[in-house]
């Protein structure tokens, strides 16, 4: 029930109309009424007209059904004037109550430190720096992730193309022969995971998918592999 209400030239450090009936003992309504009184006593005095709200200024709240009541945001001047008004225990023990208040919440302002604009720049500008960085961060890691199943299969076909290619065609002997298809893919998977340091294709990091197809269109027999493909379908020239 306690708020901070920002004036041109300081921070005003207000507590509810509800808590002052509290510290004084008396109905909320009671108060109300009590402060209205002085409020229109205030105005027919042209030098204290503008001085209220340095006093209280209304304000509205919400009771637990929901209606909206009047409130007043009384300052630490306007307890000040109200003791005064208060006579006997009842006066002597809202002053200690008020002050104490006060007190407390003036030091809990002191702790928050105002930031200058430039500071204010400065904070939002390394929160937005922070952010990026977590964005990288989280780029880095979706790119260092493996292949994903779409790519896997690309890499497949682009294996088995290449094959076919190197084979000499599906038609060729060479492809129609097992074993030595076995040979060729076998090649091709330990040339491909050496390269990339993988135990097998499905561990090719994901940013490294483009590079993938390269290696695999590029890749070419060894010397004996090809020796051995051309030989094989050379033997249905002498057949």
């Amino acid at each position: 029930m306690s708020e901070i209400v920002k004036t041109t030239n300081e921070d005003i450090v207000r507590v509810s109309s509800r808590e002052v009936s509290v510290m004084m003992d008396i109905r909320h309504d009671n108060l109300i009424a009590k402060i209205e009184k002085h409020t229109e006593i205030f105005k027919k005095v042209t030098d204290l007209k503008n001085k209220v709200s340095d006093l209280w200024i209304e304000s509205t709240y919400k009771d637990s059904t929901g209606r909206t009541l009047k409130d007043y945001k009384i300052s630490k001047k306007g307890c000040e004037f109200l003791a005064h008004k208060t006579t006997g225990e009842k006066g002597d023990l809202f002053t200690i109550k008020y002050m104490d208040r006060f007190e407390e919440m003036e030091k809990s302002l002191k702790k928050q430190k105002v930031l200058s604009p430039m500071e204010q720049l400065k904070l939002q500008y390394q929160v937005l720096e922070d952010h990026e960085q977590r964005f990288e961060k989280i780029e880095e890691r979706l790119d260092s992730l493996e292949i994903n199943p779409h790519q896997k299969r690309a890499i497949q076909r682009a294996k088995s193309k290449r094959v076919v290619e190197l084979l000499g065609g599906r038609k060729s002997v060479a492809y129609k022969d097992a074993s030595l298809r076995a040979k060729v893919y076998a090649d091709m998977g330990r040339q491909y995971n050496n390269y990339f340091d993988i135990s097998e294709y499905a561990y090719t990091p994901r940013n490294r998918y483009e590079e993938a197809l390269e290696l695999i269109a590029t890749y070419n027999l060894t010397v004996e592999l090809s020796m051995e493909v051309r030989q094989r379908n050379n033997q249905l020239k002498f057949l």
